[in-house]
């Protein structure tokens, strides 16, 4: 009777993983949508780039057929803050895309910080040239 009850137990598990993941698959597939998910945008119209600036607000490039805006987008408005110089297209597309940042390199950073925080605590909050 315990064997019954461990399986039912290790299925029950099972199942809820499965949800838990379903559940991600569909809340990333809305949040993409929500946000632009490079597929916003139609033939004339495109969003080139999002930025969040806060929560429900963000900086929007958008190109209208060969110009280019940039837009403040919030959750009930859009405003249209300025269009862009025409040779901003040009620039745009000789410019590489940023290469984000990989694993090693942000924790690189975030143990240097930690590094000279404990550094400076050491030395009691002086500095070397004194």
């Amino acid at each position: 009777m315990n064997d019954v009850w461990d399986i039912l137990s290790l299925v029950g598990n099972l199942a809820l993983i499965i949800l838990v993941l379903v559940l991600t698959y569909v809340f990333t597939r809305w949040y993409a949508r929500r946000m632009g998910g490079g597929t916003a945008g139609g033939k004339h119209i495109r969003i080139v780039e999002r930025t969040p600036m806060g929560t429900g607000t963000s900086l929007v490039i958008a190109r209208v057929g060969e110009t280019y805006y940039l837009l403040a987008v919030g959750d009930k408005n859009v405003t249209l803050l300025t269009e862009l110089p025409e040779d901003f297209g040009q620039t745009l597309a000789e410019e590489p895309p940023a290469a984000p940042a990989t694993f090693q390199q942000i924790l690189r950073q975030f143990t240097d910080k930690s590094r000279d925080t404990l550094k400076k605590k050491d030395d009691g909050g002086r500095n070397d040239g004194e």
